[in-house]
């Protein structure tokens, strides 16, 4: 499963506004106060998919800019703990020992894949 790696109320705020526009959630009070400064993420290229669709409908119905960098999971996280991105999208968590950051950080649930196992049967 993927996870959304953020820091502070305005990432909160992007989080919550990809739940609404994903549908799971309906909150409309932080939008407005966040429409004119642009987000910038970075990470997993499985979630790219989702992440492009919910920034083109964050632009759309929002007014919210979201600039996002698949440069993979690891990629995503090295950013974030750099300070180089808001947000990052990652396959894994932090890693034992992996420089975070000096924000603070929360981990959100993005997207789930299937996982498929392979074998071959004899007869």
């Amino acid at each position: 499963m993927g996870a959304l790696v953020i820091a502070g109320r305005r990432l909160v705020s992007l989080a919550v506004t990809t739940l609404v526009l994903s549908g799971l959630l309906l909150a409309t009070s932080e939008r407005a106060a966040f429409a004119g400064d642009p987000i910038s993420g970075a990470g997993s290229t499985f979630a790219q998919i989702a992440i492009e669709q919910w920034r083109v409908d964050a632009s759309r119905q929002l007014g919210l800019t979201v600039d996002y960098q698949p440069n993979g999971s690891s990629g995503g996280r090295q950013y974030f703990a750099s300070g180089l991105v808001d947000f990052a999208s990652s396959d894994i968590s932090f890693e034992a020992g992996e420089p975070t950051g000096s924000r603070g950080f929360t981990y959100l649930p993005l997207v789930a894949g299937g996982t498929a196992l392979m074998f071959n049967l004899r007869d």
